[in-house]
């Protein structure tokens, strides 16, 4: 992006797939986490809430299995003209 060129999916892929390890992290350990990024096609929520390979995001208990961490996830998308959209961010 500094050289003026713009990402793909292939860029973007491992950052979403970190950003999702992140998440895991920190919902396994009882954080309450925030995560603003332009996630604008669903592929790429899905990764974040998901991973790569589509399984949802779970935690790991020493000793015992994995589990199922609960998660609340809520996507805000932005809709509208860059007017009204500015208007209400002032």
């Amino acid at each position: 992006m500094g050289k003026g060129i713009p990402l793909n999916d292939q860029d973007r892929i491992p950052w979403l797939c970190n950003l999702h390890d992140i998440l895991l992290r920190d919902v396994a350990s009882g954080q309450r986490v925030v995560l603003a990024c332009s996630a604008l096609k669903k592929t790429y929520r899905d990764i974040l809430t998901q991973g790569k390979d589509g399984v949802a995001l779970k935690c790991e208990e020493s000793g015992k299995e994995a589990k199922q961490a609960e998660m609340q996830l809520l996507v805000v998308h932005l809709s509208g003209s860059f007017e009204v959209i500015s208007g209400r961010l002032l």
